[in-house]
């Protein structure tokens, strides 16, 4: 009966939120632009599962850093990797790349972004994650590699190549969004925004961020990304389509393709043949094995 009564709730919220912008995207734009701005930029905060609080608690040493950013470091290897989370994500979900990686040799650096996990916050958006990235980067004297999830891996091939500040000499993206534009549109059918107020909205986005969702995307930088990439990607990705890879695929000079199947967004983050992969990866880059002809693999 309580779970029920639960998704009644649930369901309760949801017609009220929709009712509103179904009303005020037309008789008041702004004010729809305004309130969905405000909705759009808070994430949610997730608990961590057990595996993920052990793992920071007894393995990682906790880094003070400004902002209130809650940072972690593993291993003392002399290669350093930096593993980046997606939105209402954190960075103990890559977690079981730690073991690997440190075993390997690396030192590796996990994070929650502002108004996730452990760091303080309760509003972001992508231009605020590419500036904690540069951050990063300049405060650990860069990286030699960067491991990202969902939009993670966005923020971070546009921190590299839009503004230059983080420095790594590989990257990993998984399941990452190559434009925006299709998390809006998402949005808007969740909320029920419609016309003019849409457009008002995008504008308040720009205003906040300098960045443009239909022009601002690592395809649009592909020339300066000069960084090899492994781009991994579920065909079954219900939350990223499948075509974002492939237009990163076909832009970015120095790329490989890992396409997988039946793990979908989130999952392919547990899979140990694509960890094993993407260490491969790493180790053809850094060792100077890495070829520009672009394979796609199946795992």
């Amino acid at each position: 009966m309580a779970k029920k009564s639960f998704f009644r709730s649930q369901n309760l919220q949801q017609w009220s939120l929709q009712g509103f912008f179904h009303v005020t995207s037309y008789l008041a734009p702004n004010l729809a632009a305004r309130q969905g701005l405000e909705l759009f930029l808070r994430p949610r905060r997730h608990r961590r599962p057990g595996w993920e609080d052990e793992l920071l608690q007894a393995h990682g040493e906790r880094i003070d850093h400004p902002g209130g950013l809650a940072v972690w470091k593993f291993g003392h290897g002399p290669k350093r990797a930096l593993l980046v989370h997606g939105w209402d994500g954190r960075g103990s979900q890559l977690g079981r790349y730690v073991p690997a990686l440190v075993e390997k040799g690396f030192e590796v650096v996990v994070f929650d972004f502002p108004a996730h996990g452990e760091s303080a916050g309760k509003r972001t958006h992508l231009r605020e994650w590419m500036t904690v990235l540069g951050d990063l980067s300049e405060t650990f004297g860069g990286f030699d590699a960067v491991i990202a999830h969902s939009l993670g891996g966005t923020a971070s091939l546009l921190a590299g190549a839009m503004e230059g500040r983080l420095k790594t000499k590989a990257y990993v993206v998984i399941g990452s969004p190559n434009y925006i534009a299709d998390i809006f549109q998402g949005f808007y059918r969740l909320v029920g925004m419609r016309g003019p107020a849409r457009r008002r909205f995008e504008q308040k986005i720009i205003d906040q961020t300098q960045i443009h969702p239909r022009r601002d995307f690592p395809t649009g930088f592909a020339a300066v990304l000069e960084t090899p990439t492994l781009i991994v990607h579920d065909r079954d990705d219900d939350a990223v389509r499948f075509e974002h890879a492939e237009q990163l695929m076909r832009a970015l000079p120095r790329a490989r393709l890992l396409e997988t199947r039946g793990l979908g967004h989130r999952r392919i983050l547990r899979s140990e043949e694509v960890r094993e992969d993407i260490i491969d990866f790493l180790f053809d880059v850094l060792e100077d094995r890495f070829s520009d002809v672009r394979k796609i693999a199946n795992a």
